[in-house]
């Protein structure tokens, strides 16, 4: 059988005009088929850059990401391929740092990688929500450490957001616990970019935070006296895309409460608009 035979107006023994039919929806389901796969935000190993670029934009932006990674231990005389799960909590040139539940980091570099931990032929980013409002606080000062979480989560219940993440600093006055027990329970945390303590004075501590859930600020159940905030900056993520409508009710609410004195000081972004 020819390739093309020009007299049957045959290509590969079929009709021209239903060759390039097939051509062009072949074409389409291509093209949509890599817009699904990117829209997952998955990157083979000669894309770890683009991924670290991801990770850097939605970071500065306020989500938490977590990523699963397949590829092998580098160094392992077999090659075996694994997969590994975590916490992105930092990401640079072409690498990505993961942090385990058990507090374990591991450094993943690309597919042609040698100096990281891991090399990944795959790397799959999963942001922990689809889209969120950030805003600076009006309210900062709270009579003890009980009131501090117990308004944000009345803001998250309000609000219908699936997450609520911090960054800032946390001031916090005669926290009742020693300051040791204070910094490793401060460190003990998953869904976290970076959370760290400090002692300021006798019974006078800080937490510095970027980008920490309130369940895991919430799990250090202090009997405090004052908390100050400073610096501080609120993210409530959401499931999927808010309408405007959605948007207005969230800022009529949040400036009624007292928590936000200008809807201009807030700012919503989504995930899919951002990559």
């Amino acid at each position: 059988m020819k390739l093309i035979d020009r007299k049957k107006g045959k290509i590969f023994g079929i009709n021209v005009i239903d060759f390039f039919v097939i051509a062009v929806f072949l074409f389409l389901v291509f093209i949509t088929i890599s817009t699904v796969f990117q829209n997952k935000m998955v990157y083979n190993g000669e894309e770890v850059y683009q991924a670290v670029k991801a990770v850097n934009k939605l970071e500065m932006k306020g989500f938490l990401v977590e990523a699963t990674v397949t590829g092998r231990n580098i160094g392992d005389p077999f090659g075996k391929e694994i997969v590994k799960q975590g916490m992105v909590v930092d990401a640079y040139g072409g690498t990505i740092v993961l942090k385990n539940k058990y507090g374990d980091k591991t450094t993943v570099g690309g597919s042609m990688s040698y100096l990281e931990d891991f090399s990944a032929n795959r790397v799959e980013l999963i942001p922990l929500y689809d889209s969120s409002v950030s805003f600076y606080p009006s309210k900062r000062q709270f009579s003890n450490f009980s009131n501090f979480i117990d308004t944000l989560k009345d803001i998250k219940k309000e609000s219908g957001a699936v997450n609520v993440v911090l960054s800032g600093n946390v001031l916090i006055q005669n926290p009742g616990v020693g300051f040791p027990v204070f910094e490793n329970n401060a460190a003990r945390c998953f869904a976290c970019v970076r959370s760290k303590a400090q002692k300021l004075g006798v019974n006078f501590y800080s937490l510095n935070y970027y980008l920490i859930d309130l369940n895991e600020v919430e799990r250090l159940n202090l009997s405090s006296g004052e908390v100050t905030l400073k610096n501080f900056k609120v993210y409530l993520g959401f499931s999927g895309k808010l309408k405007e409508e959605k948007l207005d009710k969230l800022y009529s609410y949040l400036k009624a409460d007292g928590i936000l004195r200008d809807r201009r000081e807030a700012t919503y972004v989504s995930v899919e608009k951002l990559l």
